[in-house]
């Protein structure tokens, strides 16, 4: 029995012993096995640390390029690294809805540029399927494009690359004939690089068309700014407060406007600005444009204003400036009033003339029949020199309307100066002194004598009025000188475009108190005087009497110092002109000039 006991403990001990050797056997494999798998999966977890560390990088690289054939070139090189693969190409998505080879690498390098359409060969089939597709052997592909030749390439892996839902291009690489194959690994790394590819692929279309899209409005505002900076008009922009917010135009460096910021409607007269501020409030209200004529503060400029809403808080002030327009409108209006009074003057001064035609034979009649020393002798002079003084009046206003009788001539221009300076010292004109200095061998001009003779008597008593009355100096000269003028210093009225040739020039000059520019431009205006008592029409007459003979007038004058008046009246000459005699001036001093 103590045998039986002692046999079964030491049976039950051995069994309990190989059950726990067995166990504990069991448990050295299973855990070498799971320290194999951890090490299996450490090295796999690690190879996929790699993959991402080598997508992170190869991601940012692709993100940082601009230019699209960089990106695509970096894509594939950086495809085939992953898959250790050697060929591969891209294709994109053009505007003919077809894919076009952009980049090829190895076989494909060399003369292959085929184009697929959705559905054709593989390329066609990943674009139709939006799916990757990995074939072992392509020449054994039931798919296969017949275009491409068997025998270059085995194992080949393709991927879409993509734009939101839409496939915009495909990737694909591949094995040399008899090479390696790819797995699902790769293909699985491939669609994650894919997709990495794409938003880089994305990032630099939208790149390139965002810079694209500034070029074109940089081009714009260029553009613009050009032609706001060539405009004339003057552009405000405003807010509602008519604060500046943009000025453009030429017009920016002429009016005084504040800086950007500060209101245009403090810089406005009261009357003004309720025009302006009414004009804003009826734009804003109804948007449509207003319109108003104003005169600038200050100045002489008159503008067209346009103000347009911008929405509900701007607007857009243009300013033209129509002070030009204007005053050529008045000029205008000035002419066609001359024209008028011209022509009634003609018709008034004709039948004037007939009338005192009459009475002057009438006159004359009465004059032979009375006796020398009867007394009314006297009244009948005087009637009759009263008569004359309103014939030349009449002529006057012919000669200004261009109507005058006239019958031209040679005349000796000197000899008529000497004439009517005789007659002009032997009536007193004032304090003048007339000093003459006439050129010798002069030739003649052709001219209607009276109306000749009224242009220097006119000259000369309006240099002689024109002297203070302490008196001075009128000094009367003549030449004779080749045309064109080149006259900077002076105003050629009259004659502007004088042809080229020989005239003789008439120059008076006075060491009077001269006048301003705007009197200079103003002197040959009909009635126009400077004159406490002006009478008859001046030297608009004079204006017309040497238009009429083919000259011209130059004026220049300097207030408080003279003035100087140069005529030039065609010379007729017999013979060259290049045998014009050299002058032989007489012994007086010669002027100085009045400027």
């Amino acid at each position: 029995t103590y045998l039986l006991c002692v046999a079964t403990a030491l049976f039950f001990f051995v069994d309990t012993y190989e059950h726990v050797l067995h166990r504990w056997r069991m448990n050295e494999s299973q855990l070498r096995e799971s320290n194999e798998q951890l090490r299996i999966n450490s090295a796999r977890l690690r190879a996929q640390n790699e993959v991402l560390a080598t997508l992170q990088q190869i991601t940012v690289d692709l993100l940082n390029r601009r230019e699209l054939g960089d990106v695509l070139s970096a894509i594939l090189d950086r495809a085939l690294f992953l898959c250790q693969a050697r060929n591969g190409f891209i294709y994109l998505l053009e505007a003919d809805n077809l894919m076009h080879l952009r980049v090829p690498r190895g076989v494909f390098a060399a003369d292959y540029s085929e184009v697929f359409s959705k559905g054709v060969g593989l390329t066609g089939k990943i674009w139709a399927q939006g799916e990757p597709l990995l074939v072992t052997n392509y020449d054994e592909w039931a798919g296969r494009d017949e275009r491409i030749a068997t025998g270059q390439f085995g194992a080949i892996l393709g991927v879409p690359l993509s734009s939101g839902q839409e496939v915009v291009g495909v990737l694909v690489v591949t094995h040399d004939r008899g090479g390696a194959t790819f797995s699902n690994e790769d293909l699985q790394l491939l669609t994650n690089f894919a997709e990495m590819a794409s938003i880089a692929l994305d990032n630099v279309r939208l790149l390139n068309a965002a810079e694209e899209e500034l070029a074109v409005r940089i081009r714009a505002e260029a553009r613009n700014e050009a032609l706001l900076r060539a405009i004339p008009d003057l552009i405000m922009q405003v807010d509602r407060q008519g604060n500046y917010l943009d000025v453009r135009g030429q017009e920016q460096g002429v009016l005084p406007l504040a800086s950007l910021g500060q209101s245009l409607l403090t810089e406005l007269p009261p009357a003004l600005r309720r025009k302006v501020e009414g004009a804003m409030d009826r734009a804003l209200s109804t948007h449509n444009m207003q319109q108003f004529v104003c005169q600038w503060p200050q100045t002489e400029r008159h503008y067209e204003v346009r103000v347009i809403a911008l929405g509900e808080a701007e607007l857009l002030f243009i300013w033209r400036d129509i002070s030009e327009q204007l005053q050529t409108e008045r000029a205008l209006r000035e002419k066609h009033k001359m024209e008028s009074l011209g022509m009634l003057a003609g018709g008034i001064a004709h039948d004037f003339n007939n009338m005192l035609t009459s009475i002057l034979s009438q006159a004359s009649l009465v004059a032979n029949q009375l006796p020398a020393d009867d007394k009314l002798q006297k009244n009948v002079g005087r009637m009759v020199i009263s008569a004359e003084r309103a014939s030349d009046l009449t002529r006057q206003l012919l000669a200004y309307a261009g109507k005058a009788d006239v019958k031209p001539e040679l005349i000796d221009l000197n000899k008529l100066v000497r004439d009517n300076v005789s007659m002009l010292e032997s009536m007193n004109i004032g304090k003048a002194t007339i000093e003459l200095n006439l050129r010798q061998k002069l030739p003649p001009v052709q001219a209607a004598r009276g109306q000749l003779q009224q242009l220097v008597m006119n000259l000369v008593i309006n240099a002689a009025e024109a002297l203070p009355e302490s008196g001075g100096i009128v000094r009367i000269a003549t030449s004779l000188e080749m045309g064109p003028f080149a006259l900077p210093e002076t105003q050629l009225i009259g004659g502007v475009g004088l042809p080229a040739g020989p005239y003789i020039c008439l120059e008076v000059r006075d060491t009077g108190r001269g006048m301003s520019p705007d009197t200079v431009e103003r002197i040959f205006d009909p009635f126009f005087t400077t004159k406490e008592t002006g009478h008859g029409l001046g030297l608009s007459a004079t204006l017309g009497i040497v238009s009429s003979f083919g000259g011209g007038i130059a004026v220049s004058s300097t207030p408080a110092i003279g003035s100087l008046f140069r005529v030039y009246l065609p010379a007729q000459l017999d013979g060259n002109v290049d045998n014009i005699p050299e002058p032989e001036i007489n012994n007086q001093p010669a002027p100085e000039d009045a400027s």
